[in-house]
Order: structure tokens, then sequence, then C-alpha cells
């Protein structure tokens, strides 16, 4: 437990001296002997008479001392002209995005990546380097106006691709048509136009590759992987027509156990000589028995 000695309220400026406080201070009681305390009340601001006022309401009386000593001016920064041009944060921070060395991959990239971050939704400190970035971006590239989409210049090749794909597709679908029955065993010139994995089972893995005719006819083999991936010449192959299917439009025949015949074949093995082969001819052969039967006259005599 502890008691008040001798207290006091007074108004002052505070430490820096820059606004008016108002302290408590005084003298505490313990066992142990007396201990002194200043202690912050509350900050009242920069006008002397202002702070007096508000010391007053704090406190229901006017019984405090008040030190009239002059404030020292209050010094803010200058704020920087080039700030909504200058990063705020990383690698990069203080640094011109408008005087940086844009032939840098990773000045490229880290930009590219913040606008992508930060395209749909930015914190509002943000809002103007954000705004003075994104035509730099189209500038160089790094951005594409796509149909009034901006999108990264990542996502605007993907996108030209898929659609490079879809009027492929869509061409391919126009020539495509089934060929022959389900069960025939056909022979005709394919090239080889893709394969992909799609799973794997317990005997090993399962694509689909695709196929197609000198007539545009499509082929698709389900489960072997391909007997050879020339996107450049047709090759004459024999297959079995196991069904058909029909993909957004394209026209497809499923086949089965194919075999290319244009394949390199094996170079023949040269015949081996029964020497070779360590394989007795019949003189050797006749040799070595009577050989064995002397040998045995030695040992074992006839008993006649």
């Amino acid at each position: 437990m502890s008691r008040i000695v001798k207290e006091k309220y007074y108004v002052a400026p505070g430490t820096g001296g820059k606004m008016y406080v108002l302290r408590h201070s005084g003298v505490r009681g313990y066992f142990s002997g007396n201990y002194p305390f200043d202690r912050l009340v509350q900050v009242l601001g920069t006008d002397l008479e202002e702070a007096k006022r508000k010391a007053e309401e704090i406190l229901g009386h006017k019984n405090f001392e008040v030190n009239e000593a002059p404030l020292n001016p209050i010094k803010r920064g200058q704020k920087d002209p080039d700030k909504d041009f200058k990063w705020q944060f990383g690698q990069y921070r203080g640094q011109d995005i408008r005087h940086m060395d844009w032939d840098n991959e990773r000045v490229r990239s880290y930009s590219v990546w913040f606008w992508g971050a930060n395209k749909t939704k930015r914190k509002d400190k943000d809002e103007a380097f954000f705004q003075n970035l994104q035509p730099i971006l189209l500038e160089k590239g790094l951005i594409v106006d796509y149909n009034g989409e901006l999108m990264t210049k990542k996502d605007y090749d993907w996108k030209k691709k898929r659609e490079v794909w879809a009027e492929e597709h869509k061409k391919a679908a126009e020539k495509s048509d089934y060929f022959g029955n389900k069960g025939d065993k056909v022979r005709r010139k394919i090239k080889f136009v893709f394969t992909r994995v799609v799973g794997d089972t317990k005997w090993g893995s399962f694509s689909v590759t695709k196929f197609v005719d000198e007539e545009g006819n499509i082929f698709m083999l389900k489960g072997p992987y391909p007997p050879f991936q020339d996107k450049e010449n047709f090759h004459d192959c024999v297959f079995k027509i196991k069904d058909y299917s029909d993909y957004k439009g394209e026209k497809s025949t499923v086949i089965t156990r194919i075999k290319d015949l244009d394949a390199p074949k094996e170079a023949e093995e040269p015949e081996t000589s029964p020497e070779q082969m360590n394989i007795n001819t019949e003189d050797q052969y006749n040799s070595e028995m009577e050989a064995n039967a002397a040998v045995n006259e030695f040992f074992y005599p006839r008993l006649t």
C-alpha cells in the first residue's frame, strides 16, 4: 500500500516543447520510504489559453500551476513531389519508375507482378502509384489492351494461342468425318498430331493420341503409346476401327491395334555355325563316345 504525501497538477510544454500538456507530480509514500513521481495526464494542444480551459475541465478546478514558456515551432517534412512515381516498399523502394532499367528482366517481372496483384483491388495509398505505373507498362508492352481489357503479355499470348487452337479445331471439325465400319481392319496413311498422357493404370500410362489422314479425317488412339511421333510425314499404318466419337463437333474414329508399316526393320542376325554355338558336330560326337568307351573299359573291365 502507498499514500500520496504531496501532489500538484501543472500545465507546461511537453517533451520536445511542441505542445502543452497536463501533468501530475508529487511524492508517494511506501513502507520503504517516500518516492517522487511525475506522470502525464493529457496532451492539451498548442494554444495556451485553450490548454488552461481543457485542464480546468479535466480537474474540475483551477488549482494548478501554469508554465507559460513558449513552444518550439513544429517542423513538418516537405512532401516529395515525386512520391507517386517511387516504390514505397520492396527491393526497389525509393526508386523512380520513370528512370528504372526496364531492360532488366527482374524489374519487368516484379512490376508486372505488382500490377497483376493490384489490378482489381488495391489500397488507397497505392492508387496514385498504380495509375502512374500502368501507362509505363503499356508503353513497354508488358501489359496489353485487348478489346478494352487490360492483361499481362503472358495472359495475352495464352489467350491468342487458345484462339488459334479454337480456329484450328473448327477447321478440323469441318473436314473430319467418320471412317470405315466398326471392326474393320484397314490400311491407311496417317500423320501424328499430338499425344497426351491422361492417367496411369496398373499396366502403365494411359495416353490419347491424335492422327489425321490426307483427307483430314481424325483418328484417335486410346491406351497404348503411339508407334511413331513424326509430325511431318504420313506413315503407312494398319489398324482396327473400334468406335466413333464426337468432341465439340469434331468427328473422330477411335482405332486400336495400330502397326506402323514404315517403321525401320530390325537387322537380321547372321546364322551361327555349330562351332560358334559350341555344339559338337557328328564326327566330334563319335570321337568323344569312343574315348569314353575306352576309359570305361579300362576302369570297368568286362567279366566275360
